[in-house]
C-alpha cells in the first residue's frame, strides 16, 4: 500500500542521487548499490540483463526526474537516450509498428497511448537507429528515470544480435 509506495519513492530518490555521480567517481561499492537498486526499481528490465549489460548501465547511466504534466519528449526530438522508469506514471503515444496491428476506419495507422510505469521502457530499436523518438511521452506524475545512451543501447543490441543461440 502507501508503504510500500513511500519506500519505492526513496529508493527511486536515492537512486537518482547515486547517477548523479560522476561515472568516473563511482567505485564499486557505489556500483554495487546502483545495481541492486536499479533492480528493485524496475525489475522486469533490469533482472533481463547480462551481468555484463548490468555493469554498463550502473557505470555510465544517467538519472532524472519530471515534474507531474512535464513534456519529456515529442516524437520530434532528437532521442538521444533509451528510458527506464524507475518511478511514477509516464503517458506515452506510439506510432503502431507491426504490421499485424489493426488499423482504423481510414486505413490510417492510429497511435498506441499506453501508462508506463516502474520497469517500462521506450525508444527501443529500431527507432534508436533514425536518431529521433519514435513518441511523445508526459509525466503523469513525478516520474524518475534510468537514462541509457542510444549508442550504448545500439551496441548492445548489435552485439547480442550476433550472439549464436
Amino acid at each position: 500500500g502507501v508503504q510500500a509506495e513511500g519506500a519505492a519513492d526513496d529508493e527511486a530518490s536515492a537512486l537518482l542521487e547515486l547517477l548523479e555521480v560522476p561515472a568516473l567517481d563511482r567505485d564499486a561499492r557505489m556500483l554495487g548499490i546502483i545495481g541492486e537498486l536499479l533492480q528493485r526499481c524496475a525489475p522486469e528490465f533490469f533482472f533481463s540483463l547480462s551481468e555484463t549489460s548490468l555493469e554498463d548501465v550502473c557505470l555510465r547511466g544517467l538519472g532524472c526526474s519530471f515534474s507531474p504534466g512535464a513534456h519529456i519528449c515529442a516524437a520530434t526530438d532528437r532521442a538521444e537516450y533509451f528510458h527506464v522508469v524507475l518511478g511514477g506514471l509516464v503517458h506515452l503515444t506510439e506510432p503502431r509498428v507491426h504490421h499485424a496491428e489493426q488499423r482504423n476506419d481510414n486505413n490510417m495507422e492510429s497511435p498506441r497511448t499506453s501508462i508506463l510505469g516502474a520497469g517500462g521502457s521506450f525508444h527501443h530499436l529500431p527507432f534508436a537507429r533514425s536518431g529521433f523518438h519514435s513518441s511523445t511521452a508526459t509525466g503523469s506524475t513525478r516520474s524518475r528515470f534510468a537514462l541509457c545512451s542510444h549508442a550504448w543501447i545500439t551496441c548492445r543490441m548489435w552485439l547480442w544480435e550476433q550472439t549464436p543461440t
